[in-house]
């Protein structure tokens, strides 16, 4: 439909934008697991919000780790405050519809979000993407209680094989969840 292109197009401004404004910054390191090799950044924009990053090593193959980011019912296993999510539609190879929720915390609402989903994979070069942003309105998920819409300005993963067969996953995200930075800072401890 036409709705679902504009979708589409403002998804492809948006992901523009990181890659500009995000993508290829310097961030700056705040937390380091020797024992996992997760490394957590964080970067404040211009608004005052904070744009985090985290980057992982996994011992398994780019693609295996690709389809199993992919498929949104693993959340739950490597996203503590996940709750649940659904697909909508899918669109095309490259695109697709989704909402998903986030559980509340510390007598605070849950959190959900309406996205596009932007996926390439390029099994060739050993290297993946999946880049995601909110937009407004879908017949039944409009208001879906007990969440809170949030904002998801930007998520995305950067999925490469390296060298030694290992699996580098670099994660950026950035959302406007209503919350303010201090209540967040609580509820991440």
């Amino acid at each position: 439909t036409d709705e679902e292109i504009l979708i589409c197009e403002s998804n492809e401004k948006a992901f523009i934008n990181f890659k500009e404004n995000y993508l290829n910054k310097k961030w700056n390191e705040n937390d380091r697991d020797k024992k996992t090799n997760f490394v957590f950044s964080i970067q404040d924009d211009e608004k005052g919000r904070r744009a985090t990053k985290s980057t992982i090593i996994i011992n398994n193959d780019y693609k295996i780790v690709y389809d199993y980011i992919m498929e949104l019912d693993n959340k739950k296993s490597y996203d503590k405050s996940y709750d649940r999510g659904v697909v909508l539609k899918e669109m095309n190879e490259t695109y697709g519809l989704v909402w998903f929720a986030y559980k509340g915390k510390l007598g605070v609402s849950g959190r959900d979000f309406l996205c596009c989903i932007k996926s390439e994979n390029f099994e060739n070069e050993k290297w993946a993407y999946i880049f995601a942003n909110s937009f407004k309105g879908y017949p039944g998920y409009d208001e879906v209680k007990p969440y809170y819409r949030a904002n998801l300005i930007f998520s995305y993963y950067y999925i490469f094989q390296l060298e030694d067969g290992t699996t580098q996953v670099d994660f950026y995200v950035l959302s406007e969840t209503g919350i303010s930075q201090w209540i967040m800072n609580l509820a991440l401890k």
